[in-house]
């Protein structure tokens, strides 16, 4: 026997209980309490160590009429743990009129209680989820065509519970008209290929408004794979939809600025092509305009000094020697400038360089070498660059050209020239035009090569290290030059994607170097 029995004195019922005269074996099982510690004790020993008014006042309330009763109380066992029971109990009469006993069957009901209040609270997290993402619970009886709505869908669809009956008749007239076929026609489908439900459609609320639904649905089927229900939640996603329209919307407009944007740095292209093509034959109609007077200067001056050199005083000689020596540097400088153009503004493509060879050719071929009876070493090996060939050739020229210059009255110039090996440099910026078998990614991943150009020259003070590459720079007017050399070299390294720098002391030479991507 699982049900507690236990019979207790007629009354009274109210501050105290009425004390027990039987409890049954179960009831010892359930409360831990023996026959012997309860009988002849008040019932209220059950509401533990503190009197629980509530119970006392349902017991009280139910045994006024003296009719049987179930109500459910909370006791506590022997050990003081709480349990819930089920509890009937009816009167017992005697031969007289008056309640001889009282019966209680006692049922725990713990874990059922128990489980009541998790599916209570999880309905209430239920709720709040629905309300919280607006949506609703539907179900759809298709045999019975009746149609069940939770609280939520109510809300979302803006009707009162109290007054607003759902039916498939009355939940079509919220739907907007462009969209009834739509849906039904999808609905329809769904459950005749056995397949989930999803669709999206307009509404319109009583009160006018306008509301985007998102209806996902599952039927249920019987053993003939008949459809007998549906059950489905319907989502409130009018302000995603806005959201959709808005970038949607902002896309477009977007698309038209690119579009403007593009047709506008098209244009602006072409027009600084034009430019820069106007520029360069400018370039080269004002050298060319310009090396004719010089050349007739340097032509008129000589006649002047071999024709009437006895006639004329020394004075005279000396100014036509410096007109001649102007005019040279003049058109040395033209020749300077003309060349940074041709490298500033050049097609300038990218290939792989053997830099060995190609020092040779310079060292075999410019006579300006040659004149200063230079000592030139190299050391080998020179690894192949990334470049272009007449931009390296316009830079180890250059350089060579510089370390050979700068050097103090009666010293034979020695340059030694050898590379070194480092690793890709964040700094080193990709070239601008790239070979087409190497991506500009993969590019700018290589490792360098530093070619070094060691001079025994007068050296460059840490003050002017800075300046040393800029136009027109000249460090000392006791040496020939238009100071764009060094230029030139700065400008032909950023357009092969590389860069240059010099260590130098003065008195001590100078260490130039060119950086490069390695083949």
């Amino acid at each position: 026997m699982r049900d507690a029995v236990v019979i207790t004195e007629p009354g009274p019922f109210g501050i105290a209980a009425p004390r027990i005269e039987y409890v049954n074996p179960a009831f010892t099982h359930l409360t831990g309490f023996t026959p012997s510690e309860v009988v002849g004790k008040s019932l209220g020993l059950l509401n533990g160590r503190g009197l629980d008014s509530a119970g006392m006042e349902k017991f009280r309330a139910a045994t006024m009429d003296g009719q049987s009763k179930r109500i459910e109380v909370s006791h506590f066992g022997k050990d003081q743990k709480l349990f819930r029971v089920e509890m009937d109990f009816t009167p017992i009469r005697g031969e007289r009129t008056g309640i001889d006993r009282w019966l209680f069957i006692q049922r725990d009901v713990s874990q059922r209680k128990e489980l009541e209040d998790r599916l209570c609270l999880e309905r209430q997290r239920l709720t709040v989820a629905l309300l919280a993402g607006q949506m609703g619970v539907y179900e759809w009886d298709l045999l019975a065509n009746h149609l069940w709505w939770s609280h939520e869908i109510y809300l979302v669809f803006g009707v009162n519970p109290e007054t607003f009956m759902p039916t498939q008749e009355s939940f079509n007239d919220l739907v907007h008209p462009e969209d009834r076929q739509a849906l039904w026609q999808k609905a329809e489908t769904s459950i005749s290929q056995h397949r989930v439900f999803v669709h999206e459609f307009r509404i319109l609320r009583p009160d006018g408004q306008l509301r985007w639904i998102r209806n996902c649905a599952q039927a249920e089927y019987d053993s003939q794979g008949g459809a007998v229900r549906q059950v489905g939640v319907a989502i409130d996603i009018t302000e995603r939809k806005q959201l959709e329209a808005e970038l949607e919307a902002a896309l477009a407009q977007l698309k038209g600025h690119t579009a403007n944007l593009e047709k506008t740095v098209a244009m602006r292209t072409a027009t600084l092509q034009e430019a820069v093509h106007d520029l360069e034959h400018f370039s080269y109609t004002l050298t060319h305009d310009m090396r004719a007077p010089l050349r007739a200067m340097q032509g008129f001056a000589a006649i002047a000094q071999d024709e009437s050199a006895g006639r004329l005083t020394p004075t005279a000689l000396k100014s036509l020697k410096k007109i001649s020596e102007g005019a040279l540097r003049m058109d040395a400088l033209i020749c300077d400038a003309l060349q940074y153009t041709k490298v500033a503004l050049g097609d300038f493509p990218i290939e792989t360089v053997d830099p060995e060879p190609l020092l040779r050719v310079i060292l075999q071929s410019y006579p300006n070498l040659l004149k200063y009876r230079t000592n030139i070493h190299i050391v080998q090996p020179l690894p192949p660059v990334l470049a272009n060939p007449a931009g390296l050739n316009q830079c180890f020229s250059n350089l060579l050209n510089n370390a050979v210059k700068f050097v103090a009255p009666g010293v034979k110039p020695h340059v030694r020239i050898w590379a070194e090996v480092l690793p890709a440099l964040e700094s080193v910026s990709p070239p601008e035009h790239t070979p087409s078998t190497l991506s500009s990614q993969s590019s700018t991943l290589l490792p360098c090569v530093r070619f070094w150009f060691e001079d025994n020259g007068i050296g460059i003070a840490p003050e002017h290290q800075s300046r040393v590459f800029d136009m027109f720079q000249r460090l000392s007017k006791d040496y020939e030059g238009t100071g764009v050399g060094l230029a030139v070299v700065r400008k032909a390294a950023s357009r092969m994607g590389g860069r240059v720098g010099v260590e130098s002391e003065p008195g001590k030479g100078s260490r130039f170097w060119l950086e490069l991507k390695k083949a």
